[in-house]
Protein backbone atom coordinates (compact mmCIF):
# COMPACT_ATOMS: atom_id res chain seq x y z
CA UNK A 1 0.00 0.00 0.00
CA UNK A 2 1.13 3.51 -0.53
CA UNK A 3 0.96 5.94 2.36
CA UNK A 4 1.08 9.97 2.60
CA UNK A 5 2.20 10.85 6.47
CA UNK A 6 1.76 14.25 7.79
CA UNK A 7 5.17 14.98 9.66
CA UNK A 8 3.84 18.75 10.59
CA UNK A 9 4.48 17.26 14.24
CA UNK A 10 8.46 16.11 13.93
CA UNK A 11 9.56 19.29 15.56
CA UNK A 12 12.61 19.87 17.61
CA UNK A 13 12.41 19.04 20.89
CA UNK A 14 11.20 15.87 20.09
CA UNK A 15 8.45 14.90 22.45
CA UNK A 16 4.89 13.36 22.51
CA UNK A 17 2.90 13.68 19.62
CA UNK A 18 6.46 14.79 17.71
CA UNK A 19 8.19 11.42 19.09
CA UNK A 20 4.85 9.72 17.87
CA UNK A 21 4.84 10.98 14.40
CA UNK A 22 8.94 10.37 14.33
CA UNK A 23 8.42 6.61 14.90
CA UNK A 24 6.08 6.47 11.71
CA UNK A 25 7.90 7.99 9.48
CA UNK A 26 10.91 5.75 10.43
CA UNK A 27 9.37 2.61 11.04
CA UNK A 28 6.79 2.51 8.56
CA UNK A 29 9.41 2.00 5.28
CA UNK A 30 10.38 -1.07 6.96
CA UNK A 31 7.06 -2.64 6.78
CA UNK A 32 6.52 -5.36 4.01
CA UNK A 33 2.97 -4.34 3.25
CA UNK A 34 3.96 -0.42 2.85
CA UNK A 35 5.03 -0.06 -0.83
CA UNK A 36 5.51 3.59 -0.80
CA UNK A 37 5.70 6.03 2.31
CA UNK A 38 5.48 9.95 1.31
CA UNK A 39 6.03 12.74 3.79
CA UNK A 40 4.31 15.78 3.77
CA UNK A 41 4.60 19.19 6.25
CA UNK A 42 3.24 22.78 6.19
CA UNK A 43 3.82 23.44 2.65
CA UNK A 44 5.83 20.91 0.81
CA UNK A 45 6.95 16.87 0.17
CA UNK A 46 9.64 15.95 2.45
CA UNK A 47 12.50 13.57 1.90
CA UNK A 48 13.07 11.54 5.28
CA UNK A 49 12.38 12.25 8.99
CA UNK A 50 15.62 13.99 9.62
CA UNK A 51 14.55 16.94 6.66
CA UNK A 52 11.09 17.14 8.48
CA UNK A 53 13.74 18.22 11.47
CA UNK A 54 15.25 20.57 10.13
CA UNK A 55 12.18 21.97 8.16
CA UNK A 56 9.61 22.13 10.66
CA UNK A 57 12.43 23.63 12.80
CA UNK A 58 12.70 27.03 10.76
CA UNK A 59 8.88 26.89 10.77
CA UNK A 60 8.77 26.54 14.34
CA UNK A 61 11.43 29.54 14.82
CA UNK A 62 9.30 31.57 12.45
CA UNK A 63 6.25 30.97 14.99
CA UNK A 64 8.09 31.90 17.71
CA UNK A 65 8.77 35.55 16.36
CA UNK A 66 5.33 35.98 14.57
CA UNK A 67 2.95 34.06 16.89
CA UNK A 68 0.12 32.53 14.80
CA UNK A 69 -2.91 33.88 17.20
CA UNK A 70 -6.06 34.15 16.43
CA UNK A 71 -7.01 35.17 12.08
CA UNK A 72 -3.41 34.93 11.67
CA UNK A 73 -3.46 31.33 12.95
CA UNK A 74 -6.90 30.53 10.59
CA UNK A 75 -4.95 31.94 7.42
CA UNK A 76 -2.53 29.72 7.39
CA UNK A 77 -4.20 26.78 8.22
CA UNK A 78 -6.47 27.78 5.20
CA UNK A 79 -3.34 28.30 3.15
CA UNK A 80 -1.87 25.08 4.36
CA UNK A 81 -4.98 22.89 3.17
CA UNK A 82 -5.37 25.06 -0.26
CA UNK A 83 -1.16 23.73 -1.03
CA UNK A 84 -1.61 20.24 0.16
CA UNK A 85 -5.18 19.88 -1.78
CA UNK A 86 -3.63 21.07 -4.96
CA UNK A 87 0.08 19.40 -4.34
CA UNK A 88 -1.64 15.68 -3.40
CA UNK A 89 -4.42 15.52 -6.42
CA UNK A 90 -2.55 13.02 -8.29
CA UNK A 91 -2.34 10.68 -5.17
CA UNK A 92 -5.97 10.80 -4.24
CA UNK A 93 -6.95 7.46 -5.69
CA UNK A 94 -3.71 5.31 -4.92
CA UNK A 95 -3.06 6.48 -1.61
CA UNK A 96 -3.78 6.85 1.72
CA UNK A 97 -3.13 9.71 4.17
CA UNK A 98 -2.74 9.65 8.21
CA UNK A 99 -2.51 12.66 10.44
CA UNK A 100 -0.35 11.43 13.33
CA UNK A 101 -1.58 14.77 14.87
CA UNK A 102 -5.70 15.56 14.90
CA UNK A 103 -6.45 17.28 12.19
CA UNK A 104 -6.47 15.99 8.75
CA UNK A 105 -5.62 18.02 5.58
CA UNK A 106 -8.14 18.08 2.97
CA UNK A 107 -7.59 14.67 0.82
CA UNK A 108 -10.22 12.79 -1.27
CA UNK A 109 -8.89 9.49 -0.98
CA UNK A 110 -8.87 7.74 2.47
CA UNK A 111 -7.66 8.79 5.23
CA UNK A 112 -6.80 7.91 8.82
CA UNK A 113 -6.44 10.83 12.08
CA UNK A 114 -5.16 9.94 15.46
CA UNK A 115 -6.84 11.56 18.60
CA UNK A 116 -4.42 11.68 21.19
CA UNK A 117 -6.57 12.83 23.59
CA UNK A 118 -9.72 15.58 24.14
CA UNK A 119 -7.95 17.73 26.66
CA UNK A 120 -8.35 20.21 24.90
CA UNK A 121 -12.34 20.11 25.64
CA UNK A 122 -11.86 18.31 29.14
CA UNK A 123 -9.13 20.74 30.36
CA UNK A 124 -9.50 23.61 27.83
CA UNK A 125 -8.34 26.45 30.71
CA UNK A 126 -4.79 24.11 30.05
CA UNK A 127 -4.28 24.69 26.62
CA UNK A 128 -3.83 28.52 24.67
CA UNK A 129 -7.36 29.49 23.79
CA UNK A 130 -6.06 29.76 19.72
CA UNK A 131 -5.05 25.89 19.71
CA UNK A 132 -8.86 25.11 21.31
CA UNK A 133 -10.95 27.35 18.55
CA UNK A 134 -8.44 25.79 16.12
CA UNK A 135 -9.35 21.96 17.29
CA UNK A 136 -13.03 23.16 17.56
CA UNK A 137 -13.59 24.40 14.47
CA UNK A 138 -11.27 22.20 12.76
CA UNK A 139 -11.76 18.30 14.27
CA UNK A 140 -15.31 17.82 13.19
CA UNK A 141 -14.35 18.25 8.90
CA UNK A 142 -11.33 15.99 9.86
CA UNK A 143 -13.81 12.83 11.81
CA UNK A 144 -15.72 13.35 9.27
CA UNK A 145 -13.44 12.45 6.27
CA UNK A 146 -11.46 10.12 8.41
CA UNK A 147 -12.07 6.32 7.55
CA UNK A 148 -10.69 5.83 10.28
CA UNK A 149 -9.59 6.80 13.54
CA UNK A 150 -6.48 5.86 15.78
CA UNK A 151 -6.34 6.13 19.43
CA UNK A 152 -3.72 5.88 21.74
CA UNK A 153 -5.68 3.97 24.79
CA UNK A 154 -9.42 2.49 25.23
CA UNK A 155 -9.81 5.40 27.45
CA UNK A 156 -9.75 7.24 24.78
CA UNK A 157 -11.61 5.32 22.33
CA UNK A 158 -14.47 5.51 24.98
CA UNK A 159 -14.41 9.23 25.32
CA UNK A 160 -14.03 9.75 21.33
CA UNK A 161 -17.41 7.52 21.11
CA UNK A 162 -19.45 9.49 23.86
CA UNK A 163 -17.74 13.00 23.52
CA UNK A 164 -17.75 13.20 19.87
CA UNK A 165 -20.13 10.57 18.82
CA UNK A 166 -18.13 8.83 16.80
CA UNK A 167 -19.47 5.09 15.78
CA UNK A 168 -17.52 2.39 17.65
CA UNK A 169 -16.34 0.24 14.57
CA UNK A 170 -14.79 3.51 12.87
CA UNK A 171 -12.09 4.13 16.18
CA UNK A 172 -9.18 1.88 16.33
CA UNK A 173 -7.00 1.44 19.93
CA UNK A 174 -3.49 1.07 19.22
CA UNK A 175 -0.91 1.81 22.26
CA UNK A 176 2.72 3.53 21.62
CA UNK A 177 5.61 1.72 22.22
CA UNK A 178 8.89 1.55 24.28
CA UNK A 179 12.32 2.44 22.75
CA UNK A 180 14.81 -0.14 23.42
CA UNK A 181 16.46 2.46 24.70
CA UNK A 182 15.02 2.55 28.27
CA UNK A 183 16.21 -0.55 30.12
CA UNK A 184 18.25 -1.39 33.49
CA UNK A 185 21.62 0.12 33.21
CA UNK A 186 24.26 -0.72 35.59
CA UNK A 187 25.69 2.27 38.03
CA UNK A 188 28.49 1.55 36.15
CA UNK A 189 26.45 2.60 32.63
CA UNK A 190 24.45 5.44 33.82
CA UNK A 191 27.05 7.44 36.08
CA UNK A 192 29.14 9.62 32.99
CA UNK A 193 25.02 10.86 32.18
CA UNK A 194 24.48 11.35 35.52
CA UNK A 195 27.70 13.27 36.60
CA UNK A 196 27.39 15.19 33.27
CA UNK A 197 23.85 16.42 34.24
CA UNK A 198 25.02 16.77 38.30
CA UNK A 199 23.09 13.91 39.63
CA UNK A 200 25.66 11.57 40.53
CA UNK A 201 26.47 12.43 44.16
CA UNK A 202 22.36 11.88 44.99
CA UNK A 203 19.20 10.16 45.15
CA UNK A 204 16.19 11.44 43.42
CA UNK A 205 12.82 10.95 42.35
CA UNK A 206 12.32 11.84 38.63
CA UNK A 207 9.60 13.42 36.64
CA UNK A 208 9.73 13.72 32.82
CA UNK A 209 7.09 16.10 31.08
CA UNK A 210 6.44 19.11 29.18
CA UNK A 211 6.18 22.42 31.52
CA UNK A 212 2.30 22.51 30.99
CA UNK A 213 -0.77 22.74 33.30
CA UNK A 214 -2.22 19.59 32.58
CA UNK A 215 0.91 17.35 33.78
CA UNK A 216 0.02 18.85 37.38
CA UNK A 217 3.93 19.92 38.51
CA UNK A 218 2.85 22.52 40.13
CA UNK A 219 0.99 19.58 42.95
CA UNK A 220 3.93 17.46 42.37
CA UNK A 221 5.71 19.90 43.56
CA UNK A 222 3.21 20.62 46.82
CA UNK A 223 3.40 17.12 47.89
CA UNK A 224 7.11 16.83 47.37
CA UNK A 225 7.61 19.36 49.56
CA UNK A 226 5.24 18.32 52.43
CA UNK A 227 7.34 15.53 52.63
CA UNK A 228 9.19 15.21 55.90
CA UNK A 229 12.35 17.29 56.16
CA UNK A 230 14.99 14.25 56.21
CA UNK A 231 13.22 12.77 53.02
CA UNK A 232 13.83 15.80 51.11
CA UNK A 233 17.38 15.84 52.57
CA UNK A 234 17.89 12.41 51.13
CA UNK A 235 15.66 12.25 47.79
CA UNK A 236 15.63 15.43 45.86
CA UNK A 237 12.75 16.07 43.47
CA UNK A 238 14.20 15.79 39.53
CA UNK A 239 11.65 17.34 37.03
CA UNK A 240 13.31 17.21 33.53
CA UNK A 241 11.09 18.67 30.28
CA UNK A 242 10.92 21.31 27.84
CA UNK A 243 8.65 24.56 28.46
CA UNK A 244 5.43 24.34 26.74
CA UNK A 245 2.57 26.46 26.82
CA UNK A 246 0.95 28.23 29.56
CA UNK A 247 4.14 27.40 31.45
CA UNK A 248 4.94 30.92 32.39
CA UNK A 249 4.13 30.92 36.08
CA UNK A 250 5.45 27.09 36.85
CA UNK A 251 8.71 27.89 35.28
CA UNK A 252 8.86 31.45 37.90
CA UNK A 253 8.24 28.70 40.58
CA UNK A 254 10.55 25.88 39.41
CA UNK A 255 13.32 28.72 39.10
CA UNK A 256 13.03 30.39 42.23
CA UNK A 257 12.87 26.30 44.09
CA UNK A 258 16.25 25.42 42.03
CA UNK A 259 17.72 28.32 43.48
CA UNK A 260 16.79 27.73 46.60
CA UNK A 261 17.83 24.09 46.42
CA UNK A 262 14.57 22.77 47.18
CA UNK A 263 14.23 20.70 43.79
CA UNK A 264 16.63 20.08 40.71
CA UNK A 265 15.00 21.49 37.11
CA UNK A 266 17.40 19.69 34.20
CA UNK A 267 14.65 21.49 31.46
CA UNK A 268 14.46 19.19 27.76
CA UNK A 269 17.38 16.30 28.13
CA UNK A 270 18.46 14.83 24.98
CA UNK A 271 16.84 11.34 23.92
CA UNK A 272 20.15 9.29 24.42
CA UNK A 273 20.46 10.47 27.81
CA UNK A 274 17.47 10.33 29.05
CA UNK A 275 17.23 6.64 29.65
CA UNK A 276 20.24 6.77 31.88
CA UNK A 277 18.74 9.45 33.98
CA UNK A 278 15.30 7.38 34.28
CA UNK A 279 17.80 3.95 35.13
CA UNK A 280 19.45 5.97 38.03
CA UNK A 281 16.17 7.14 39.48
CA UNK A 282 15.29 5.97 43.10
CA UNK A 283 11.57 6.48 41.67
CA UNK A 284 9.60 8.18 39.13
CA UNK A 285 6.44 10.35 39.67
CA UNK A 286 3.63 11.96 37.14
CA UNK A 287 0.48 12.76 38.76
CA UNK A 288 -0.94 14.33 35.69
CA UNK A 289 -4.36 15.43 35.22
CA UNK A 290 -5.33 14.06 31.99
CA UNK A 291 -3.04 11.77 29.82
CA UNK A 292 -4.19 10.20 26.24
CA UNK A 293 -1.44 7.49 27.12
CA UNK A 294 1.31 8.54 29.39
CA UNK A 295 4.30 6.77 27.75
CA UNK A 296 6.74 8.07 30.44
CA UNK A 297 5.29 6.02 32.98
CA UNK A 298 6.18 2.86 30.83
CA UNK A 299 9.39 4.06 30.00
CA UNK A 300 10.26 4.20 33.66
CA UNK A 301 9.14 0.65 34.23
CA UNK A 302 11.63 -0.31 30.99
CA UNK A 303 14.25 1.19 32.95
CA UNK A 304 13.44 -0.61 36.09
CA UNK A 305 12.08 1.90 38.21
CA UNK A 306 9.07 2.29 40.56
CA UNK A 307 6.16 4.11 39.57
CA UNK A 308 3.85 6.48 41.27
CA UNK A 309 0.85 8.21 39.25
CA UNK A 310 -2.91 8.98 39.25
CA UNK A 311 -5.60 7.41 38.85
CA UNK A 312 -6.97 10.27 36.00
CA UNK A 313 -7.61 9.35 32.26
CA UNK A 314 -5.60 6.58 30.73
CA UNK A 315 -3.27 5.90 33.53
CA UNK A 316 -4.63 3.40 35.45
CA UNK A 317 -5.20 1.65 32.10
CA UNK A 318 -1.38 1.65 31.07
CA UNK A 319 -0.35 1.16 34.44
CA UNK A 320 -2.21 -2.10 34.88
CA UNK A 321 -1.05 -2.46 38.80
CA UNK A 322 2.24 -2.25 38.39
CA UNK A 323 2.49 1.74 39.70
CA UNK A 324 1.20 3.43 43.18
CA UNK A 325 -2.08 5.21 42.31
CA UNK A 326 -3.00 9.15 43.45
CA UNK A 327 -5.77 11.31 43.28
CA UNK A 328 -4.33 14.00 41.22
CA UNK A 329 -6.41 16.56 42.55
CA UNK A 330 -5.48 15.91 46.48
CA UNK A 331 -2.00 16.99 47.27
CA UNK A 332 -2.21 14.97 50.80
CA UNK A 333 -3.06 11.62 48.38
CA UNK A 334 -0.13 12.56 45.92
CA UNK A 335 2.40 13.42 48.96
CA UNK A 336 1.89 9.94 50.43
CA UNK A 337 2.01 8.12 47.67
CA UNK A 338 5.47 9.90 47.55
CA UNK A 339 6.33 8.71 51.04
CA UNK A 340 5.55 5.04 49.90
CA UNK A 341 7.45 5.60 46.67
CA UNK A 342 10.52 6.42 48.26
CA UNK A 343 10.21 3.97 51.91
CA UNK A 344 8.05 1.00 50.80
CA UNK A 345 10.97 -2.00 50.01
CA UNK A 346 8.73 -4.45 49.39
CA UNK A 347 6.08 -2.55 47.00
CA UNK A 348 9.33 -1.58 45.22
CA UNK A 349 10.75 -4.84 45.05
CA UNK A 350 7.04 -6.11 43.61
CA UNK A 351 6.76 -2.99 41.52
CA UNK A 352 10.59 -3.29 39.21
CA UNK A 353 9.18 -6.79 38.44
CA UNK A 354 5.62 -6.13 37.39
CA UNK A 355 6.75 -2.94 35.76
CA UNK A 356 9.62 -4.53 33.66
CA UNK A 357 6.84 -6.83 32.39
CA UNK A 358 4.32 -4.58 31.61
CA UNK A 359 6.63 -2.38 29.52
CA UNK A 360 7.74 -5.62 27.44
CA UNK A 361 4.08 -5.48 26.34
CA UNK A 362 4.86 -2.07 24.39
CA UNK A 363 6.69 -2.16 21.45
CA UNK A 364 7.37 0.47 18.35
CA UNK A 365 7.36 -2.54 16.78
CA UNK A 366 3.77 -3.41 17.60
CA UNK A 367 2.48 -0.13 17.30
CA UNK A 368 3.30 0.15 13.81
CA UNK A 369 2.15 -3.63 13.01
CA UNK A 370 -1.25 -2.00 14.68
CA UNK A 371 -1.24 1.06 12.34
CA UNK A 372 -0.64 -0.87 9.39
CA UNK A 373 -3.82 -3.13 10.26
CA UNK A 374 -5.91 -0.17 10.76
CA UNK A 375 -4.62 1.00 7.01
CA UNK A 376 -5.23 -2.66 5.67
CA UNK A 377 -9.05 -2.81 7.51
CA UNK A 378 -9.75 1.16 5.43
CA UNK A 379 -8.64 -0.05 2.59
CA UNK A 380 -10.22 -3.34 2.38
CA UNK A 381 -13.73 -2.06 3.90
CA UNK A 382 -14.39 1.16 2.86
Amino acid sequence: MKVILNVDAITGPLTGIGNYANQLANKLPQHADIEELKLYSSHRWIKDPEHALKANQMLASIRKNVPLKGTALKLYTWQKNLWFKKKSKPFDQNYLLHSPNYLLLPFEGKSVSTIHDLSFIRYPETHPKERVAILEKELPKSIAQASAIITDSDYIKQEVKKILGIADELVHVVPLGVSNDYRPYTEEEYLPILKKHKLDKMKYILSVATLEPRKNLNSLIDAYLMLPKAARKQYKLVIAGARGWLSKDLFSRIEMLKQRGEIISLGYIDSADLPYIYSGAHGFALPSLYEGFGLPILEAMAAGTPVMTSTSSSLPEVAAGAAILTNANDIEDISAGLLQLIEDQQWRKEAIIKGLSRAQEYTWGKCIENTVKVYQHVINNT
